[in-house]
């Protein structure tokens, strides 16, 4: 190997060891919660959040989910051994806001102030985004994916704004089974108003 080479291959090997790689793309569990939230709503697109938020995950007991449900036996799939040691090693208060990119499979578009779609700046302060864009889901904000060491689990939240009196707050539980895509086991609605 040329001597010219070697900077190259070192910076793909840090790449590789650091985590950094192609296993830790966010963007297709983000796709499948954004899929999840379609399917109960016809939506054209989602207004999203340029940024992650980190609030939520912060403020959840990730070592017993459970004392956020109703009723503890709805969280059947989180329940195995592989989930309780995932949850348990998970670090919450290192995660930071990190800037989010194009490349989501659903259509979205991006905020960077909530106030930028909702203040009219007339006589009516506030206004629906789905007055402004049709069929639209409203505001919503994405924590950072958290991934197992061997990238077959992975939690999020999602935080939802419909209007000043409509707001909700969303933990999801996801698992990739060999090459397949990322599916939904588990949810847990942490508010709503």
């Amino acid at each position: 190997m040329r001597k010219s080479a070697w900077p190259i291959v070192l910076i793909g090997i840090a790449f590789f060891l650091t985590g950094n790689g192609f296993s830790q793309n966010p963007y297709p569990v983000y796709d499948a919660v954004l899929k999840r939230l379609k399917e109960h709503r016809k939506v054209s697109f989602f207004l999203i959040s340029d940024h992650t938020t980190t609030r939520d995950l912060q403020e959840v007991n990730l070592r017993n989910p459970e004392q956020h449900v109703l009723n503890p036996s709805q969280l059947k799939n989180i329940r195995t051994p592989e989930w309780q040691s995932f949850l348990n090693t998970i670090q919450v208060d290192t995660l930071t806001r990190k800037k989010l990119e194009h490349r989501f499979k659903s259509r979205v578009r991006f905020v960077s102030e909530v106030r930028d779609y909702y203040h009219k700046g007339d006589t009516s302060p506030w206004r629906l985004p789905r007055n402004k864009y049709r069929n639209v889901y409203g505001i919503v904000w994405l924590s950072p994916v958290i991934f197992s060491s061997d990238f077959t689990r992975a939690i999020c939240t999602l935080n939802t704004f419909q209007n000043p009196e409509s707001a909700s707050s969303m933990l999801f539980f996801l698992e990739k089974r060999g090459s397949s895509s990322w599916q939904l086991v588990d949810s847990i609605l942490l508010s709503i108003s």
